[in-house]
């Protein structure tokens, strides 16, 4: 683990686990009914140091989908996590995420 300007910087592995962690604590947490990692994590171009890990989500009530989502980035401070609510997703976003995400 690197790293840069207090974000750790993590092989593919533990970026996959990070993805479980947050997926385990959203449905214990939040109540989410389903959780997504999508893009570079499953793409085959997950690069330490210049990806992200894009989680999807729902189940969350859409009036708690932004609170839980900067609760979210609070509990993982130190991950470079992008996170995106199913009520605050365009709709075509929401399908291109459906069909290529991996549930964790």
């Amino acid at each position: 683990m690197k790293i840069i300007d207090g974000i750790d910087y993590v092989s593919l592995a533990e970026a996959k686990r990070v993805a479980r962690r947050v997926a385990d604590c959203l449905r214990r947490r939040y109540g989410a009914t389903k959780v997504l990692v999508f893009g570079s994590v499953v793409d085959g171009f997950y690069v330490p140091g210049h990806s992200d890990i894009d989680i999807y989500f729902e189940g969350v009530p859409r009036e708690d989908e932004m609170s839980v989502t900067g609760r979210l980035m609070l509990d993982f401070a130190d991950y470079d996590i992008d996170f995106r609510p199913a009520g605050l997703c365009h709709p075509r976003f929401k399908a291109s995420v459906l069909a290529e995400g991996l549930a964790i």
